[in-house]
C-alpha cells in the first residue's frame, strides 16, 4: 500500500509548507530581542499575506489579458503585481501602534511574505500533483519551500522596512527627509528587482538555471544580511536610550488612566500614535531642557504623562 496517495497527498504538500513556514517565521522573529511584537499582530500579518494573494491573482488575470508574453508575465508583470499586493498589506499593518520601528516593518512585512509564500506554495503543489503528479507536486514544493526565507519573506520586509522609515518621519518636513523616506514605496523597487531576478532565473533552462539561481540566492544573501544589520543597529541605539522602557511605561498609563487633556509642551498619551511619536516628544523635551539650562531649571516626564518644571540643584 502506498504511503502517499492521491486522496493524502494534499496532507504531505501542507506538512511540508507548515515547516518551512515555521522555519521562516523563526528566523525572522528571533530578530526582536528588545521589543517582541505581539503574537497575535504577527498571526493577522501572515494571515494578510494569504490573503493578498487574491487581488494578486485578481490583477494577474486582468494583466494576462493584456501582455500575451509568457516570460514577460513572469519576469516583468508577476513581481510588480505580487509586490504591490503584499506593500498594501503592510502600510494597513503600519496603522497600528507596534509597528514603530524599522525592524518591526522588517518582520511584519515577512509575515505578509511567508503567508503570501505559504498560499502560493500550496497551490502550486496541488495544481502540479494534478496535472503533472504526486511525485513532481511534492519535489516542487520542497524545493520552493526550502527558499522562502529569501523570497517572498524577504522581499516585503524589505518592503516593510521602507514603509516603517517613513513612518518615523511623518512628521519631519518633506524638504529634510532623505531619498529614502518620502514616500511608503521607498524600498518597493527592491522587492521587485530581488523577485524579477529570481523568476527571470528560475525560467532559465539547463545550467543556465544552476548558475543564474546561486547568483541571485548570493545578492539576496547580500541584501538581507544588511538590511537585518541596520535594522539591529537602530533597535540596539533605542534600547541603550532606555526608549522600549519609556514605550512600555506610557503603554502601560494609557490602559489604566484615561489621558489628561493636552497642553501645549506636554506629552499626551492620547496622542500616542506609534513610538515614533514617543521618541519625538521625548526629544522635544530634551531640546527645552538645553534651552533653559543656563537657567538651572529641567523638565520630567512623569509616568502619569505630566510634565514638570524643577530647579536644578547642580
Amino acid at each position: 500500500m502506498a504511503l502517499i496517495t492521491d486522496e493524502n497527498a494534499w496532507l504531505f504538500i501542507l506538512g511540508i509548507v507548515v515547516f518551512f513556514t515555521l522555519v521562516t517565521i523563526y528566523f525572522y522573529n528571533r530578530l526582536d530581542k528588545y521589543d517582541p511584537e505581539p503574537l497575535s499582530r504577527l498571526a493577522f500579518a501572515y494571515f494578510l499575506g494569504i490573503l493578498s494573494v487574491i487581488p494578486a491573482l485578481i490583477m494577474s488575470g486582468i494583466a494576462s489579458v493584456v501582455v500575451k508574453d509568457p516570460y514577460l508575465l513572469t519576469v516583468i508583470v508577476a513581481p510588480i503585481l505580487e509586490e504591490l499586493a503584499k506593500a498594501w498589506m503592510v502600510i494597513y499593518l503600519a496603522k497600528s501602534d507596534t509597528f514603530d520601528g524599522i525592524l518591526d516593518g522588517l518582520i511584519y512585512g515577512a509575515m505578509v511574505g511567508a503567508g503570501f509564500a505559504s498560499a502560493e506554495n500550496f497551490l502550486y503543489g496541488l495544481q502540479f500533483s494534478f496535472t503533472s503528479g504526486i511525485t513532481t507536486g511534492i519535489t516542487l514544493t520542497f524545493v520552493r519551500s526550502l527558499t522562502q526565507i529569501l523570497g517572498h519573506p524577504m522581499y516585503t520586509g524589505l518592503t516593510g522596512a521602507g514603509v516603517a522609515a517613513y513612518k518615523n518621519t511623518t512628521e519631519i518636513p518633506i524638504h529634510m527627509r532623505t531619498s529614502g523616506e518620502t514616500s511608503k514605496y521607498n524600498q518597493l523597487w527592491k522587492a521587485i528587482l530581488l523577485h524579477a531576478l529570481w523568476n527571470g532565473a528560475a525560467s532559465l533552462p539547463g545550467i543556465g538555471f544552476i548558475i543564474a539561481i546561486a547568483g541571485v540566492i548570493i545578492i539576496s544573501v547580500i541584501v538581507l544580511r544588511y538590511e537585518i544589520q541596520m535594522a539591529l543597529h537602530l533597535e540596539k541605539i533605542s534600547h541603550e536610550s532606555g526608549y522600549f522602557d519609556r514605550k512600555r511605561e506610557y503603554i502601560e498609563h494609557v490602559r489604566r488612566r484615561p489621558p489628561p487633556i493636552y497642553q501645549p509642551g506636554y506629552y499626551n498619551p492620547n496622542r500616542y500614535q506609534g513610538s515614533g511619536r514617543i521618541n519625538r516628544e521625548q526629544q522635544n523635551i530634551n531640546a527645552h531642557n538645553e534651552n533653559v539650562n543656563s537657567q538651572k531649571r529641567v523638565f520630567h516626564i512623569s509616568p502619569d504623562g505630566s510634565v514638570t518644571e524643577e530647579d536644578d540643584d547642580n
